[in-house]
């Protein structure tokens, strides 16, 4: 991101960053991440609905292999695990999980740049 960009300070706010966080810090040591921690049930509630507006078709991301009617993104399904369940909220929520242990740990490993809030 900071090669695309001029300014001193750059932002930005994905989930699909955190797997990636030990490796920005050794690439760039003056990085500082903040981790917000949202409600789990207001994360599976904005995701179904963003993807129920944003898709004209049903999608899931977080299952490994569709059921009937159900479709993986092209573009976005690969920045997501998949899970062993047909239930789309049910992936979510294990996203969820995963997200919050993967913040922790890290978190706790790089006391410094990262902050869980």
């Amino acid at each position: 991101i900071l090669e695309t960009r001029s300014e001193r300070f750059v932002g930005d706010v994905a989930s699909f960053y955190l797997p990636y966080v030990e490796e920005a810090i050794r690439a760039e040591p003056g990085i500082r991440i903040v981790c917000l921690k949202r409600p789990r049930e207001e994360v599976v509630e904005g995701f179904c609905r963003f993807l129920d507006q944003a898709t004209p078709f049903p999608v899931n991301h977080w299952v490994k292999e569709p059921a009937p009617g159900v479709y993986h993104d092209p573009l976005w399904t690969r920045i997501f695990p998949q899970y062993d369940t047909q239930n789309r909220e049910e992936g979510i929520r294990r996203y969820w999980h995963d997200v919050d242990r993967l913040g922790h740990r890290v978190s706790s490993r790089q006391r410094g740049p990262v902050a869980v809030a």
